[in-house]
């Protein structure tokens, strides 16, 4: 079990900082701060599924999709 969680932390660690959040709250308030609070919810939820799904099928595919290039 505690290797299971150490790889978890080091996948997410990884994860964290690919996707930078820090740097790209600043994008997210530029492009969405003349926008209601619901309707900027409504965008961060919408870009957080997209996101998570394509990262689950990279961690799924990644294999494959890289024998398909070459």
């Amino acid at each position: 079990m505690s290797q299971l969680f150490e790889h978890a932390l080091t996948v997410f660690m990884a994860f964290f900082a690919i996707m930078n959040p820090i740097a790209n709250t600043t994008v997210f308030a530029g492009l969405t701060g003349s926008m209601g609070k619901s309707e900027q919810v409504k965008i961060a939820v919408k870009s957080l599924t997209i996101t998570f799904v394509i990262i689950v099928l990279f961690s799924i595919l990644g294999k494959s999709i890289f024998h398909l290039f070459g």
